[in-house]
């Protein structure tokens, strides 16, 4: 599916063509709205296959030229409709740490605020355990897991049972493998928050959260494009894509797909 390539922002940011998308992991149900907006990764072209990933499974995805340590807003994340979804990645070490600014934050919190889904990534964490001082303060209520170190080399992710036929995991096997550098961390306590999956390596893997006046959350403690890479595994990709498609309500549903494969 082509993908959305939006006009020139106002902020001077503007949104780029992510590459040809290749093979789909997963696609959401028929008839979901499917715009997703990625705010870059810090690392040059780290959002790139993550975005033909969500691309080939039938979502319309826009990128931003402006990184999560530029991002200002786009005018189009405030319209009814522009977007369902965002995903906000910080894939690297910048020198010196540069924190979001203030407009780039309470866009994003207004646009959870009002139904928006939104997918973080190991780096939300981070940002707010910086020291000396912490980054993304206004984003702190929408961020799911806290940090206590990382982990860098193999990690394994495991489903809670309760999750294991939830749409956040359909199509995955109970449990997958690959390299990334990952938050290690415990999921925060607090109202609509839940643990999805777990890892021996890096404490609290996945997590989601679900409230009935505001938008959908899921927060992973993978680093994104930062070394080692893991974006390119097929069941990481899966699990993006069907975050994606549940914090912007499109998710499919398990019930139907095991309907279609007993009718092949």
């Amino acid at each position: 599916m082509a993908l959305l390539v939006a006009a020139t922002l106002s902020s001077g940011l503007a949104c780029r063509e992510a590459p040809a998308p290749g093979p789909a992991p997963s696609a959401p149900s028929a008839g979901c709205s499917k715009r997703v907006l990625i705010v870059a990764d810090e690392v040059p072209g780290g959002d790139a296959t993550l975005a033909m990933a969500l691309a080939s499974a039938g979502f319309d995805v826009s990128t931003t030229q402006a990184t999560s340590s530029d991002f200002r807003g786009v005018p189009s994340l405030a319209a009814q409709g522009a977007f369902d979804a965002v995903v906000l990645l910080s894939g690297g070490l910048r020198a010196p740490p540069t924190d979001m600014p203030v407009e780039g934050q309470q866009a994003l919190v207004a646009f959870v605020g009002h139904g928006g889904g939104l997918v973080l990534s190991e780096w939300a964490a981070f940002q707010l355990a910086a020291v000396p001082t912490p980054r993304w303060k206004l984003l702190e209520p929408l961020v799911l897991l806290e940090r206590t170190g990382s982990h860098g080399g193999r990690v394994t992710y495991e489903v809670e049972p309760t999750f294991a036929s939830h749409p956040l995991w359909a199509g995955l096997p109970p449990s997958f493998s690959f390299s990334s550098t990952s938050n290690v961390g415990t999921v925060k306590a607090a109202p609509g928050i839940a643990r999805v999956a777990h890892s021996p390596e890096a404490g609290d893997a996945v997590a989601s959260r679900e409230l009935p006046s505001s938008g959908r959350i899921v927060h992973l403690a993978h680093a994104g494009n930062h070394v080692p890479h893991g974006w390119a595994n097929v069941n990481l990709q899966r699990l993006m894509t069907n975050a994606v498609g549940w914090v912007a309500r499109c998710e499919a549903d398990p019930r139907a797909e095991r309907a279609q494969g007993a009718t092949r």
